[in-house]
C-alpha cells in the first residue's frame, strides 16, 4: 500500500490490484479475481486458485505491475495475456518450494491453511515451484530488500535480473526529532509476536536488563503472547512489562519516542523495518550479529548494537550500556537519525522507476 501511495505522490497513477473486493481510504483498488467476499477469501486459497488456474482474470489497464511474493506467477500470466510488464519486490525468496526453507514455518506463513492437510491436496508443490522459477526469470526486474536476500535469490534462481532496493519507513518517523531528555527508563519490542522475531526470548532478556527498566510490548497478540506473559509472571517480571495492543501509527511513534532501546532479537532477519523506525526515533536497536539483512545499515558503533548470536547475556549487556552510557548513546542517536533518512519512500520509488527506465 505504501508503494501505491508514494507512486501516486511522485506523479504516477498507481492502484492496488486485489483478488477480492477491497476498499481502502488512501489507495485505489481494482479487483482482478473472484468477485466475492467470504471468510475463506481472506486466506491464501484464492491466491493459489488464481495463480494455478487463472480464474476470472480481467483485462488489466496498467503499464506496470509490482508483484509481491507468489503473486509474481499471476503477473507473468497477465504479462503474457495482455502484454503488461511486471517487476517483483522480494522480501524473501520462496525457498520452501526449492529445498530447505530459510525460515521455520516458512511454508505455513506464506500459504496459510494450504500448508496443512487436507487443503494441501489442492495444489502441486513441484508445479508451483516451476511456475515460481519461471515468473522470477521472466520478470523485467527483481528488486530485493537486502544483500542477504539477493544472495539467496541467486542461489535459488541462478542468473536473473536483480538488485537491492531497501524498503522504507513512513514519513512521520522521519519528521520525528528524538531527544535524550524525552526518553524514559524504557525498552521497546515492536514486532510480530512470533518466534522468528525472537519474541519468546523476551523474558530471559528482560531478566538480565539492569536498572529496573520497563519493557513495552506493542503489536497484535498471537498464541505465543500468553506463553511469554506467563513466563514473565513465573520470573516475577510482570510488574516491569507494559502490553500495548492494537496501537495506531501515531501511538507507536510516541512509544518509540519515549524508549531508549529497541529490543529486536529476530533470528536471521531478511531486513526488518522496526530497527529503521527505532533509528529514526532514537530508540536504538540491539540485534544479533548473525548475518541478518539489517546489519547492512549498521555502520559504526557495532560494539554497542550487535550481540553475539544468540547469547542472551551479551545481548542484555548491550541494552544495559545504551541505558546507562548517555555519552555514547547521544553519538549513536545522532548518527542513527542521519542513516534513517536514506530510507524514505520517495527515494525508494525513485530507485524503482530509475532501474525500470534504464532496463526496460
Amino acid at each position: 500500500m505504501n508503494q501505491v501511495k508514494y507512486f501516486n505522490k511522485n506523479g504516477h497513477k498507481a492502484k492496488l490490484l486485489t483478488l477480492t473486493p477491497l476498499k481502502l481510504e488512501e489507495v485505489e483498488c481494482e479487483n482482478i479475481g473472484l468477485n466475492k467476499t467470504l471468510p475463506i477469501m481472506k486466506t491464501s486459497i484464492p491466491v493459489l486458485v488464481n495463480i494455478m488456474w487463472g480464474m476470472s482474470i480481467k483485462n488489466v489497464d496498467v503499464d506496470l505491475i509490482v508483484a509481491h511474493g507468489i503473486s509474481s506467477i499471476l503477473s507473468l500470466r497477465i504479462k503474457r495475456k495482455y502484454g503488461v510488464r511486471y517487476v517483483n519486490y522480494i522480501h524473501h525468496p520462496n525457498s520452501f518450494l526449492h529445498g530447505e526453507p530459510i525460515h521455520e514455518h516458512e511454508e505455513h506463513n506464506i500459504l496459510g491453511p494450504l500448508s496443512i492437510y487436507p487443503f494441501k491436496l489442492l495444489w502441486n508443490k513441484r508445479k508451483l515451484a516451476e511456475k515460481d522459477i519461471e515468473s522470477i526469470k521472466n520478470a523485467d526486474h527483481n528488486f530485493v530488500n537486502s544483500k542477504r536476500t539477493l544472495d539467496f535469490m541467486f542461489k535459488i534462481y541462478g542468473n536473473i535480473k536483480a538488485s537491492v532496493c531497501y524498503p522504507a519507513i513512513n514519513d512521520d518517523f522521519h519528521k520525528f526529532t528524538p531527544k535524550l531528555e524525552d526518553k524514559g527508563n524504557y525498552v521497546l519490542y515492536a514486532s510480530r509476536h512470533v518466534e522468528q522475531k525472537g519474541f519468546h526470548m523476551l523474558p530471559e532478556i528482560l531478566s538480565k536488563i539492569n536498572n529496573r527498566a520497563k519493557l513495552i510490548i506493542a503489536g497484535k497478540p498471537t498464541n505465543l503472547t500468553k506463553k511469554v506473559l506467563d513466563e514473565f509472571r513465573r520470573l516475577n517480571l510482570n510488574d516491569r512489562v507494559i502490553l500495548k495492543v492494537n496501537v495506531s501509527d501515531q501511538e507507536l511513534i510516541k512509544l518509540y519516542g519515549q524508549c531508549k532501546v529497541l529490543i529486536f532479537p529476530a533470528i536471521k532477519e531478511d531486513f526488518g523495518l522496526s530497527p529503521l523506525e527505532g533509528m529514526a526515533t532514537g530508540c536504538i536497536p540491539v540485534i544479533w550479529n548473525d548475518g541478518g539483512g539489517i546489519e547492512e545499515i549498521i555502520q559504526n558503533h557495532k560494539e554497542f548494537l550487535l550481540a553475539k548470536p544468540y547469547d542472551i547475556d551479551d545481548y542484555a549487556s548491550k541494552v544495559n550500556t545504551l541505558l546507562t552510557d548517555d555519552e555514547n548513546y547521544r553519538d549513536i542517536l545522532n548518527e542513527a537519525k542521519n542513516i534513517s533518512r536514506n530510507f524514505s519512500w520517495d527515494l525508494h520509488i525513485k530507485e524503482v522507476i530509475g532501474k525500470i527506465s534504464g532496463e526496460v
